[in-house]
């Protein structure tokens, strides 16, 4: 099974954790990145992914998105019907 994690997703586990939906949500994320690193699950890129990730300015997250979608074995590259939904 093949998933895609949108950005907000794939940085969930830095957000207030004292919030119960959001500790919930952070929780189910590391069960998918365990099930990522041990190749139960495999995880897409896209451009659009990289494109965000490249926009936060904290170094710390950057490099841990970076490690999980350094694992993706899909990519997804944006295409002129994309960019037009996007609009």
């Amino acid at each position: 099974m093949t998933i895609y994690l949108d950005s907000s997703a794939l940085n969930r586990i830095f957000d207030d954790q004292t919030q119960a939906r959001i500790y919930l949500e952070s929780s189910s994320m590391l069960l998918l990145f365990m099930l990522i690193e041990n190749r139960f699950i495999e995880i897409a890129s896209s451009d659009v992914l990289i494109f965000e990730k490249s926009q936060n300015p904290h170094d710390d997250r950057r490099m841990f998105v970076s490690l999980v979608l350094q694992k993706a074995t899909t990519f997804k590259s944006s295409d002129e019907n994309t960019l037009k939904r996007a609009e």
